[in-house]
């Protein structure tokens, strides 16, 4: 198993939770976002795996990863996950993306310590170009702002064009700042 480039919160309880790209090695290559807690300040030997991210409408998980994380005024955690199965185009033209993510982020949260991941959909307020973001809380989590590229005209994997967006709402509504 390999894990990479992910963030983690600290609940008010004490709990630790990473959540990060994963990718296991089988007869082929399954991948996905996993949460890694831990209830003992990180101890060694205290980590285990928490909850994975699945697309609603997949029986396998689909390719998300590079995983933002923020802790809500509710102390819900809301991911910000990365698409990999794009197309070159937003929207996508008819059969290019499957998945229909099409140029867009995955959105989710856990509302338990990072035990279950629920409500995942495709946020197509947030504009991905197959590239990794980065998300923090503000205001005691109150505001969410989000970063990552999104060249103007849009186009997969041209990355230019930082951009900030916000919500105000938890993560359920996307505005440039």
């Amino acid at each position: 198993v390999q894990l990479g480039e992910g963030q983690g919160v600290q609940l008010p309880s004490g709990r630790l939770v990473v959540c990060g790209w994963y990718g296991y090695y089988k007869t082929d290559f399954d991948r996905g976002v996993a949460c890694l807690v831990s209830d003992a300040h990180g101890a060694e030997g205290t980590w285990r795996i928490g909850a994975t991210m699945a697309h609603p409408n997949a029986s396998r998980y689909l390719e998300a990863n590079e995983v933002s994380m923020a802790l809500l005024v509710n102390n819900s955690i809301l991911l910000n996950a990365r698409a990999e199965v794009g197309c070159t185009t937003n929207p996508c033209k008819p059969g290019q993306s499957p998945q229909g993510i099409g140029g867009h982020r995955i959105l989710a949260r856990s509302d338990d310590g990072g035990e279950t991941i629920v409500g995942e959909h495709i946020a197509t307020d947030l504009l991905d170009i197959d590239c990794n973001g980065g998300m923090i809380s503000l205001t005691e989590g109150r505001l969410q702002v989000f970063s990552n590229p999104q060249p103007r005209p849009f186009e997969m994997f041209r990355r230019q064009n930082i951009t900030l967006t916000t919500s105000l709402d938890g993560g359920n509504l996307w505005a440039l700042a």
